[in-house]
């Protein structure tokens, strides 16, 4: 059992407090001594803040409510320009956060059902730098290393790169291409191991707000792309619009 203290940071106000973080896997603790966010209020506002992805085909954005949270217009950034979108639902102490977009993505994320079968095998996280836009997208391969039971539904991973400031909101999918959780945090003492919600946590939490979603379990889903190349169609980074822009190309 280790005492860590936790850092978050939501538009520049900076809130500390202290929790139990206790990671098993088997029989191994993993200590961890401090965790810290993985997006940036950004200066810029046109530069991204952190990373995230559809869910649905109506438009639900979902990414980590520290990167959402004080943004009065949040636009999701693609190829084609922004889509504008309103926050619709929010959870502080899962950190999650849903944005509804006001045009229709092409692609959308499936959750695994049976993440116990995924945790045994290699994970990914496609995710995006702070203040990098699109051009610093890429998919980072890691384990599965425990749950941590101070904050219920988490759980944490080992990847083989540095998990980088814009990395929140990152899906963490599995090798059928099934999402598994949610990047929200990283290990200041080791870069490379990382925290994240869920997917029972985010599906629960989508349920309860009234938003579905679809599931795959088992073999069945295997996209034809391949999961990496996959998740890109539907992960994007998030931006803060300084005011209102009408079309998907961004124009006022």
């Amino acid at each position: 059992m280790q005492f860590i203290e936790q850092m978050r940071f939501y538009c520049g106000q900076q809130h500390v407090h202290s929790r139990q973080l206790i990671v098993f896997q088997l029989l191994v603790m993993v200590g961890l001594s401090l965790w810290v966010p993985l997006a940036v209020a950004a200066t810029d506002l046109l530069k991204n803040q952190g990373t995230g992805f559809f869910v649905s085909g109506d438009g639900y954005f979902v990414t980590a409510n520290h990167v959402a949270v004080g943004c009065r217009t949040p636009a999701v950034l693609t190829p084609f320009g922004f889509m504008a979108g309103d926050l619709v639902a929010q959870s502080n102490d899962l950190d999650v956060a849903v944005i509804k977009t006001r045009r229709k993505p092409d692609a959308y994320g499936r959750f695994s059902v049976d993440p116990s079968q995924s945790f045994r095998r290699a994970l990914s996280v496609t995710r995006f730098l702070h203040k990098g836009g699109l051009g610093s997208g890429s998919t980072i391969s890691g384990r599965f290393l425990g749950r941590t039971s101070a904050q219920g539904g988490r759980f944490a991973m080992r990847t083989k790169d540095t998990i980088a400031g814009g990395n929140s909101g990152s899906p963490v999918f599995d090798y059928r291409g099934g999402i598994v959780g949610m990047m929200v945090a990283r290990a200041r003492k080791d870069p490379r191991v990382g925290i994240a919600v869920d997917v029972f946590a985010i599906t629960e939490f989508l349920s309860q707000s009234g938003i579905n979603v679809e599931t795959v379990a088992g073999g069945e889903y295997n996209p034809l792309a391949g999961g990496a190349t996959a998740t890109r169609r539907y992960t994007f980074p998030l931006v803060c619009l300084p005011r209102e822009k009408n079309t998907v190309s961004g124009q006022e």
